[in-house]
């Protein structure tokens, strides 16, 4: 059977009244309208009536392994069934995915894209962009070419992670080249023929 309503302060002012006047317990439970249970419950200890614990089921993950989850899986690549097979094999897959959401800290998000620079291309830029400054009719000469890659394959690398907002972002650097993709390149110049 479900679990009753505790009884309220006044039912509980009530019982304790009827009690002293020497009514039985069927009497008070007719008179309040409550079972003669819930009656007899709150005369055996009326002082810690209603705060018994109430115990659930237990948790099938304790407090260690939802650590190690949540470790496991932070500014990771790994999907929660593959962290699942690893760590907690005994639970369901929506057991793991419960906890990595409960997280205010762990989000799903896409990794960010950077090229791969290194320091020396940096400071070559650095140091073109200081030495050309003052160019106007120099720039005549100049051509400015882009080229992109398209993967006909699907995403180059992964695209998204378990991102820990308590840490930095995960980047993946691009390749320049790789199998089965199309280049395309373009190029622009003041000069028009």
């Amino acid at each position: 059977m479900p679990r009753g309503k505790k009884l309220s302060e006044i039912e509980r002012g009530q019982i304790i009244a009827y009690n002293e006047q020497k009514l039985s317990q069927r009497e008070i439970a007719k008179k309040i309208g409550r079972s003669q249970k819930a009656v007899c419950c709150f005369l055996k200890n009326p002082e810690q009536y209603g705060n018994a614990k109430r115990t659930g089921r237990r948790p099938k993950l304790n407090k260690r392994s939802e650590r190690r989850i949540l470790k496991e899986i932070s500014n990771s690549t790994k999907g929660y069934r593959r962290i699942r097979a690893e760590i907690a094999p005994e639970v369901s897959p929506s057991t793991v995915y419960r906890v990595i959401k409960k997280a205010p800290h762990i989000s799903r998000q896409r990794m960010r894209k950077f090229p791969s620079l290194k320091q020396t291309h940096k400071d070559a830029r650095i140091a073109f962009a200081t030495n050309n400054i003052t160019w106007t009719s120099e720039w005549n000469m100049v051509i400015f070419s882009d080229e992109k890659k398209w993967n006909c394959d699907g995403p180059d690398g992964w695209n998204s992670y378990w991102r820990d907002l308590r840490k930095e972002p995960r980047i993946f650097s691009q390749r320049g080249f790789g199998g089965g993709s199309l280049m395309t390149w373009a190029a622009i110049s003041s000069f028009f023929d």
